[in-house]
């Protein structure tokens, strides 16, 4: 996985404005430097399928370039980035023993030439996470 440079995110123009401010939303830039270091440690420690760890390690990469674009003031890309990562977390849930979803077929379906093929497999773990989370359509429709 290539690696962005770490950018303080404070540095970045959006979250300038936020810091600054005494609402709620001018913590978001510390609770996004938080959660990005948190999620790099712990990364070190999950043991993944080697199918699954591209996604993983791409799912990560995004997150970083989302915190990065939405920043500079690019929110709109910084969304479909999310929903990328959020399809990314919707597979991770298919591991789950009660899923009943087959991850390696799910990841050859997702990386076939066939579109609509591509379409299912994307809409089967979304119907699955969302089954187990509410809140999970509710973001990726956001």
């Amino acid at each position: 996985m290539t690696e962005l440079p770490i950018v303080p995110l404070k540095s970045l123009p959006l979250y300038q404005e936020m810091d600054k401010s005494d609402l709620w939303y001018g913590l978001i830039p510390e609770l996004l430097d938080i959660q990005y270091i948190w999620i790099k440690k712990q990364s070190l420690h999950l043991h993944l399928n080697s199918n699954v760890q591209p996604y993983f390690e791409h799912a990560f990469s995004l997150l970083n370039t989302s915190i990065i674009i939405a920043g500079n003031g690019h929110q709109y890309f910084s969304i479909y980035a999310l929903r990328s990562i959020l399809e990314r977390v919707a597979l991770f849930w298919t591991l789950l023993p009660n899923s009943g979803i087959d991850t390696n077929g799910i990841l050859t379906d997702l990386a076939s030439n066939n579109l609509k093929l591509r379409k299912l497999a994307s809409q089967k773990i979304m119907d699955f996470a969302e089954s187990n989370d509410d809140d999970f359509q509710l973001l990726h429709d956001m």
